[in-house]
């Protein structure tokens, strides 16, 4: 048995070297004179290419198309060699080439002459303009694409010039006329979620006012249309009043109630008048204007029944008005008192707003923007505040002039958060300053905001800029906390949460990933702040919840982006509470 499984074992490896001969000479192929081509399929003692191939063979110069040996002058298109596929024109690679071409799998995009699977976006052929995923074309696509002439609208990964609607890319959405972003489109337009007012052919959140489509005319909230109001076209072209709410009741929990009245439309000097039908039951009173178009009207319970209350423009009593149902259901023992400060009601209703832009809005970046722009607001109010002899007042108003200027022309979602905390960073020092009477830490404020504009200087990168904006907004309120913390109580907080955020940042290269850490730096010390002035005990919950809120949200977040909001968003609600404490 051993002989014979050795005589066995012998044939079998006889054989195998016999097998591995044949499949050594099948592949090395000779010229006809005997010499052995190279990988290349070429000969370079007889500079000729393999007789028997077809396919990319390359010579001493370039690589070419040949079709048995020979070079095909004729052949425009993809070939494929051991490094990939790639563009040839006339028999010859051309890395000259980018655009389309076409194989028997399908239609790709070439970059320099070669397959490029990196690349996402709109690419050209011979048949019009067409969507690229990973180098391929997809024709499962619909939705907007950009090319070097401008955003366009896709369907099935073709151009189509006949859309005309709606559609979404990263920043939000966008009016598209004839398949191409409409820029010049102001008005009315529907997506699946219903109505929507465009301005300069983006979605509009900020809007309030009246608006048309081919149904009639409608009042519009916060960008979206209300169905609920319908055929008000006496109000086209001319000033209007909306309010907070239309009815107000009282069930004994508190005798006052503040009403919002908001005027639109209205240049120069105006006038708005209150009348309640029957004194018996409510009366109001004027607070301060919140901002040039809106004012709180504080109404306050005396006796159970109903009335109604009527707002319009002086001039015009019966245009534009509004009526207000009050029913005074009950009484609290306690009387209405109507504030000290309307500092309260102003951040309530930039807080208010801020909530109606984003509960409808599903573009994170955008979400980002209004937190930073509400922020803006209330930074506004506390830095009035703390300027009590009116000295900044000027300063204040420049800045919220210079970030309306930049808004108007701003170049999408991500320019407008970086302008919003660009002014919140210039607030901040103007708060900084005016917490440091005796000037004795002016260099050091100075210092962070030269640093900032030198780091900005040669930057083109918005989110980079950004990340900029937020640090240094950072390194003011530590100098901040520094200036008010008179007995040095909360050094150590500080140092930790800066030394954590420069140890999150030493090896991190992704500036969405750098802005969060920054933002929830910044959290962290509104935390102290708000902690700090919190001298009644009033707001101690209530600046616990945020945080903890801000922890929740991210316990299973992975998304670096929808962090950032959330820490933005937790912050605006901090410096919310610093308002009001310092009110």
């Amino acid at each position: 048995m051993r002989k014979n499984f050795s005589r066995l074992l012998a044939a079998l490896l006889s054989v195998i070297v016999i097998l591995s001969s044949a499949v050594s000479a099948f592949a090395a192929t000779n010229c006809n004179k005997g010499h052995q081509y190279d990988a290349n399929h070429y000969c370079e003692i007889c500079n000729a290419f393999d007789s028997t191939f077809t396919g990319m063979a390359r010579n001493k110069i370039t690589w070419y198309y040949v079709k048995k040996g020979n070079v095909d002058t004729s052949y425009t298109g993809m070939a494929k060699n051991q490094y990939g596929w790639f563009y040839i024109k006339n028999g010859k690679l051309d890395t000259s080439y980018t655009g389309m071409a076409k194989n028997q799998y399908g239609w790709f995009y070439i970059k320099n002459g070669k397959l490029d699977t990196s690349y996402t976006g709109m690419a050209k052929n011979q048949y019009g303009w067409w969507y690229m995923k990973n180098g391929k074309l997809d024709t499962t696509y619909t939705g907007m694409a950009k090319n070097q002439y401008g955003w366009w609208y896709m369907k099935k990964g073709k151009l189509d010039t006949t859309y005309t609607g709606m559609a979404k890319n990263q920043y939000g959405w966008w009016y598209m006329k004839n398949g191409k972003l409409d820029k010049t489109f102001n008005g009315l337009a529907k997506n699946q979620y219903g109505w929507w007012y465009i301005t300069n052919g983006g979605l509009d959140k900020t809007y309030y006012g009246i608006a048309k489509n081919q149904y009639g005319y409608w009042y519009v909230e916060a960008g979206k249309l209300n169905a609920n109001e319908k055929n008000v076209e006496h109000d086209v072209g001319r000033r209007y009043i909306t309010v907070s709410t239309n009815e107000i009741v009282f069930d004994g929990e508190n005798n006052l109630y503040t009403l919002i009245i908001t005027a639109h439309r209205v240049a120069g000097d105006f006038s708005v008048t209150y009348e309640v039908d029957d004194t018996t039951y409510c009366h109001c009173e004027w607070g301060s204007w919140i901002d040039d178009m809106s004012c709180p009207l504080y109404v306050i319970a005396k006796e159970k029944g109903t009335t109604s209350i009527k707002i319009y423009f002086t001039d015009t009593p019966e245009q534009a008005c509004q009526d207000i149902s009050v029913d005074v259901r009950d009484l609290n023992s306690e009387p209405g008192e109507i504030p000290d400060s309307d500092v309260e009601v102003k951040v309530d209703s930039i807080i208010s707003n801020y909530e109606s832009k984003a509960k409808y809005e599903d573009s994170v970046p955008s979400s980002t923007w209004y937190s930073s722009e509400a922020t803006m607001k209330i930074l506004k109010i506390i830095a009035n505040e703390y300027d009590y002899e009116g000295l900044n007042a000027e300063i204040i108003d420049d800045i919220i002039s210079e970030y309306e200027a930049n808004k108007e022309y701003a170049e999408g979602v991500p320019s407008l958060d970086w302008y919003a905390t660009e002014a919140n960073m210039k607030l901040l020092y103007v708060l900084a300053v005016e917490a440091d009477p005796m000037n004795l830490n002016r260099t050091t404020l100075d210092r962070i905001v030269d640093e900032y504009d030198r780091r900005n200087t040669d930057e083109d990168s918005v989110p980079r800029m950004t990340w900029y904006a937020s640090e240094a907004c950072m390194k003011l309120l530590c100098e901040f906390i520094d200036e008010v913390d008179e007995y040095g109580h909360c050094i150590e907080s500080v140092s930790e949460i800066l030394d954590e955020y420069n140890k999150r940042i030493q090896y991190e290269d992704s500036v969405p990933r750098l802005t969060w850490y920054c933002n929830e730096a910044n959290m962290k010390l509104l935390y102290i702040i708000a902690y700090g002035y919190d001298y009644y005990e009033i707001y101690g919950d209530t600046i616990d919840e945020i945080v903890i809120d801000y922890e929740n949200k991210g316990e299973y977040e992975d998304s670096v982006v929808r962090m950032n909001w959330y820490a933005v968003e937790a912050s605006m609600r901090l410096y919310a509470v610093i308002a009001k404490e310092l009110a």
